[in-house]
């Protein structure tokens, strides 16, 4: 996981520019986090697919990783995907912004529970997913 510098809270533009950042990171991890798991690929078979070592794709799903367009673009078409990007005027709170991170983060949670059949105290949760990634 890595670590992100968090700006005085008397600089405003800086901490919006970074929770943007974040913020579309976070999108296109989880956009192509969800594609994975519906073409049933693992991370090292999309790391042949694509002719990177598997510790760049879990570097790229980690969110430890800039992605480049080139790189989103490989991922898509190893998945049989064309990605599109969409901008809006953002109407957001960064509180809003925020919350809507942590409720999306715990309904993810939940569906990969389910899926990996991960333990239910966040400790061991924690510990699963960095071996997972």
């Amino acid at each position: 996981m890595k670590n992100i510098e968090v700006p005085a809270k008397n600089d405003d533009a800086t901490f919006e520019r970074l929770v943007r950042q974040e913020e579309l990171i976070l999108s296109v991890t989880n956009v192509l986090t969800e594609a994975l798991i519906e073409a049933g690929v693992t991370k090292s078979e999309l790391a042949q697919r694509i002719g990177r070592s598997p510790g760049f794709v879990s570097h790229v799903f980690g969110g430890g990783r800039n992605l480049t367009l080139r790189t989103i673009s490989d991922v898509a078409a190893a998945l049989e995907l064309r990605p599109e990007l969409r901008v809006a005027p953002d109407r957001r709170s960064n509180s809003k912004v925020l919350s809507e991170w942590q409720q999306d983060f715990q309904f993810r949670l939940r569906a990969v529970r389910k899926k990996i059949e991960l333990p239910t105290d966040s400790e061991s949760v924690v510990d699963t997913v960095m071996q997972v990634a």
